[in-house]
């Protein structure tokens, strides 16, 4: 589920840098609920028609083969193609969205930079945007693309340990990506707990973020 909402991400960055008004349609707050039940029904379909993922203690991780590490008979048997596409499509995905995203954003900047100040804040915040959904969603690309591999193809320890790493990052970090390159979401935090800055410079942020606060509380109201 985590993995198709991080394609639908892809999808609304790049429909908001091409063709913005259509994002606002497509992925205003209330449609937001739309795109996330669309995804939770996918992810359902893998617990009750896809073949179950069983944890390994001689590798630490996650594969669809029972023996994996003392046997190799009757792997055909344990194939999940319907895992083998998905993964595949989030992989491609993901690569074809974000440098779809970086060709516009690219072109973009170049276009800001003849702009005066406002432009050049506008940017930065753009270009942080950027950051923040390239980590995230590169996070997924990685370890959709290598879990697929190291299921089908042998790898060493480390690989497999390195997939692990990356599957608990996917989990893990966009909380600390967004608290650490999110002004508007770190300082709707700091709301939250009662600490508020005396810096009015946190007021001055972009439209994109501040709907991303908004449907944060939203989510969780």
């Amino acid at each position: 589920m985590e993995s198709t909402l991080t394609v639908i991400l892809a999808l609304n960055r790049c429909m908001d840098i091409i063709w913005p008004s259509m994002a606002e349609r497509l992925f205003s707050v209330e449609r937001s609920w739309i795109w996330i039940g669309v995804a939770v029904i996918y992810g359902l379909c893998f617990a009750f028609f896809g073949k179950p993922v069983l944890y390994t203690a001689i590798y630490m991780s996650w594969f669809f083969y029972a023996h994996v590490g003392y046997s190799h008979l009757h792997e055909e048997e344990y194939v999940n193609t319907f895992n083998l596409v998905h993964n595949t499509f989030v992989f491609a995905a993901i690569i074809s969205l974000y440098s779809l995203f970086l060709i516009m954003y690219t072109i973009k900047m170049l276009k800001y930079e003849q702009h005066t100040m406002p432009a050049a804040k506008k940017s930065w915040s753009k270009k942080m945007i950027f950051w923040q959904v390239v980590i995230i969603s590169g996070a997924h690309a990685a370890s959709a693309g290598l879990y697929m591999y190291m299921n089908y193809f042998p790898v060493s320890k480390a690989v497999i340990y390195f997939v692990s790493y990356c599957w608990m990052c996917t989990h893990g970090i966009p909380c600390v990506i967004y608290l650490t390159l999110n002004k508007t979401i770190r300082g709707a935090c700091l709301r939250m707990i009662r600490i508020k800055r005396s810096d009015q410079s946190t007021q001055a942020v972009s439209t994109i973020a501040q709907k991303q606060v908004e449907f944060i509380r939203t989510v969780y109201r």
